[in-house]
């Protein structure tokens, strides 16, 4: 639903677009999908991937093979991923991570939850809450191509062909409890592709990215999209604010151009007791934005009734809809962080 009113609140911008406002982009705090079990606390993160495949093997994925020592690489840069989004979340001294490869990782085969005593004894060792397990990692991609078709280009008529490089990546985590039990499991699926464009087949094949290169991102988006699972992540979202109307009005702009919210909010409180319905109108939605930013979120919610009151405005409706839902998910978030 989240999603849903922030689309409509961009696609009004583009419908009511006029040059008395000007967007900008803010970071606001999200919860996670499914918060860590355990709670808050020490976890360990284990990487499975290398214990599973022999020193020389080679992993068929489709219109490529893997060699294991490059698939055990990728292992280590998905776990590196996922690290770096905790790393910017209030969680970032919730985790650690232990790059030893034990000799217990081999008696478990693929699929099967480590052992509980080994899992046990290492969060005692470490005062852990529970261990975050890599446990498997399977890559399939295809290339095919789309066909002919006819584009402009300086007058003339050109035919290309596009080509994509498709990847079906799966992969398990696990997540143990400090008694070796398994707490959570998710086996998650994407779909990820990359395009290039010829004028033939071959000539499109020829200018798809490299395959580390690809390799890589989807590293990126499969590490990122299990770590905004399990912690609360910071996010942009776009906001606008009203920057014309009168003097004051354009001076406070001039204030928010410079970072000096404070003494623009101090304006805009002003003009929105003052002017006329219009002017007041924009000060007071911009006072709601100026609230959010000091995650004041209820004060905003306050400022945006206020402003729809003095004079009824389709862009302040969206905006307290997206006000009330990021009080239900800062709610939850202090949830998750407690």
């Amino acid at each position: 639903m989240a999603g849903k009113n922030t689309l409509l609140f961009l696609l009004l911008l583009g419908v009511f677009s006029c040059s008395s406002y000007e967007k900008l982009t803010i970071q606001i705090l999200v919860p996670s999908e499914k918060p860590l079990p355990s709670g808050l606390g020490k976890y360990l993160y284990l990487n499975r991937i290398p214990s599973l495949y022999e020193e020389n093997d080679t992993i068929l994925t489709g219109s490529i093979d893997l060699p294991s020592s490059y698939l055990n690489y990728l292992s280590w840069e998905i776990v590196n991923f996922s690290l770096d989004v905790i790393d910017l979340s209030p969680l970032k001294d919730s985790v650690m991570i232990d790059t030893i490869n034990y000799e217990e990782f081999y008696e478990a085969g693929r699929g099967e939850s480590l052992d509980s005593v080994f899992i046990s004894e290492l969060c005692l060792q470490d005062s852990l809450k529970g261990i975050i397990s890599l446990e498997e990692l399977s890559l399939w991609d295809t290339v095919f191509f789309l066909p002919q078709f006819s584009y402009l280009e300086d007058d003339s008529i050109l035919n290309a062909v596009y080509c994509v490089n498709m990847f079906l990546p799966e992969i398990k985590w696990r997540i143990y409890s400090k008694t070796g039990q398994v707490e959570d499991e998710y086996l998650l699926k994407d779909t990820l592709m990359w395009y290039s464009m010829g004028g033939t087949e071959d000539i499109a094949w020829y200018f798809l990215p490299e395959t580390e290169v690809i390799l890589n991102e989807l590293a990126s988006a499969v590490g990122t999209g299990f770590s905004e699972k399990i912690v609360p992540v910071w996010t942009d979202v776009n906001r606008i604010y009203y920057h014309r109307g009168s003097s004051k009005m354009n001076m406070a702009a001039k204030l928010v151009r410079e970072n000096s919210w404070d003494e623009a909010a101090r304006i805009w409180q002003k003009v929105a007791e003052t002017e006329n319905p219009g002017i007041a109108s924009k000060a007071a939605f911009n006072m709601a934005l100026a609230c959010e930013l000091s995650d004041k979120l209820e004060l905003a919610l306050t400022w945006i009734n206020k402003a729809w009151t003095i004079k009824n405005n389709d862009l302040a409706v969206r905006y307290s809809r997206i006000l009330r839902d990021r009080v239900k998910k800062s709610e939850t978030v202090d949830q998750q962080l407690k």
